[in-house]
């Protein structure tokens, strides 16, 4: 899905391509690197291939956005390490010709993938800022066209598409001018009848791509609303659970209790100077104990530090409310750096709960959104995270409503689970717990240059 066509593709992948090569050789020149030339260029192709076929794995270049995510700098990040220590290690061990050593290479990538990153987005901005805006036609009822309307403008792209009707389409089909649509945003309730002479068709043996307005939205928006979902929609429309997915799954239920562990042992000390914290703060025991619904509904004790006199449910269980006056001081510094869900590490160690998914509710207030909230069961059907896509990026419920909200973006965790979005959600909750997290909808964009099949997660 995109806002060109499939011919551009080849185009923009070169494009990024040769602009890695050409800052690794830049690297070169300005380091003074006394190897021959052509081995220089030979190892800044090789790490430009790796960076891009990276780079495509992980989803970089397949989400609906016109510019590149800031975020996705971490992308470039990991690529651009990779894609050094495989070419570090092909030409010293392989060819026995060394090019830079592994201290340089650590050295220097990060200022490597921020200059690739700003490079891009840089031609990417100047791309957009001379082209005309992208013609977009929606067939869709006008309260349909309304919501997605409202959605391009909050991702602030309003101001570079036009918008199309489906007579317009038909009038750019028979003058020859195809070519211009960039994309066609169609629902099932406008378009049910298939005509002979549909004009939809002919667009799309005009090479045109064709996306539902339901995908866009989530897409878009980074959550599954609530309003629009059906089970078959949901299901075809998923990310393709492949071989390599299922593997991923199966390694995750294997290698998370083992590196939770691992982490366990080396956060000891950070671990004692919370607990000293807590204790200096309020009386009561460092961590607590507390039954939430978890993996298929079934009930477990969740560990957390305390952030909350002994007796704040004296009055029964209760949701928490922003500036919530029940939590302690030390404890409000805990919650806004989620350091107080560290020692869910030993629920992962347990196997009831993993690093990524959606937060386990409380049985009580569980029962009660599962009465109120349709498929709000749902959310168990995969194991409970300390962290998730919906902690994220809605934060904390208080209410029946957020609650709701939380549910379409774990559903949309659900319908695209892959290893792409169990990064950004790490990288996320790791910039949240250092600059706070943000308690708004992800400003996810669109970029140029993506095919039609292509609908992977485009958040931020």
């Amino acid at each position: 899905m995109s806002f060109t066509k499939f011919r551009n593709q080849s185009r923009l992948d070169l494009t990024f391509f040769v602009l890695t090569a050409l800052i690794w050789i830049s690297f070169f020149v300005l380091t003074r690197n006394d190897s021959a030339a052509e081995h220089q260029v030979a190892f800044a192709l090789g790490a430009g291939a790796i960076s891009y076929l990276t780079l495509r794995l992980l989803g970089y270049f397949d989400t609906l956005r016109l510019l590149p995510r800031k975020s996705d700098l971490f992308l470039v990040l990991v690529a651009t390490a990779l894609s050094a220590i495989v070419e570090q290690f092909i030409f010293s061990h392989w060819f026995e010709i060394p090019i830079c050593n592994l201290p340089m290479v650590t050295l220097w990538t990060p200022l490597l993938a921020l200059i690739i990153f700003g490079s891009h987005y840089g031609l990417s901005l100047l791309r957009l800022t001379n082209s005309a805006r992208h013609k977009v036609v929606l067939d869709l009822l006008p309260s349909e066209r309304e919501v997605l309307i409202a959605d391009f403008d909050v991702m602030g792209m309003g101001r570079h598409l036009e918008f199309l009707t489906v007579q317009k389409l038909a009038l750019f089909l028979d003058i020859g001018r195809a070519r211009e649509i960039a994309l066609i945003i169609i629902s099932r309730a406008a378009g049910d009848q298939l005509n002979v002479d549909t004009v939809m068709l002919r667009a799309h043996l005009a090479g045109i791509p064709i996306i539902d307005h339901r995908r866009a939205s989530a897409d878009l928006m980074g959550r599954i609303r609530l309003t629009e979902t059906d089970l078959w929609s949901f299901i075809m429309e998923a990310t393709p659970q492949t071989l390599v997915l299922r593997a991923f799954s199966r390694l995750k239920i294997i290698i998370e209790p083992l590196l939770a562990a691992f982490v366990l042992i080396i956060l000891t000390p950070l671990f004692l100077l919370v607990a000293l914290g807590i204790k200096l703060g309020s009386r009561g025991p460092v961590l607590f104990e507390q039954v939430r619904t978890g993996y298929l509904g079934q009930n477990f004790r969740l560990v957390k530090f305390r952030t909350m006199p002994l007796d704040a449910e004296r009055y029964g269980p209760q949701w928490c409310q922003p500036n919530d006056c029940r939590v302690t001081g030390f404890g409000s510094f805990l919650r806004k750096t989620r350091l107080d869900e560290l020692p869910q590490l030993w629920n992962v160690v347990r196997g009831e709960m993993g690093f990524f998914g959606p937060r386990p509710e409380r049985p009580e207030i569980y029962e009660r959104l599962n009465a109120e909230i349709p498929l709000f069961s749902m959310r168990t059907i995969v194991r409970p995270g300390i962290t998730g896509w919906a902690q994220v990026c809605s934060g904390y419920a208080a209410t029946v409503e957020e609650s709701k909200r939380k549910l379409e973006y774990d559903l949309y965790y659900i319908k695209h689970m892959s290893p792409r979005l169990d990064l950004i959600i790490l990288i996320k909750t790791v910039l949240g717990a250092f600059f706070g997290f943000k308690e708004e909808v992800p400003r996810l964009r669109l970029v140029s240059g993506q095919s039609s099949s292509a609908v992977n997660v485009g958040n931020g």
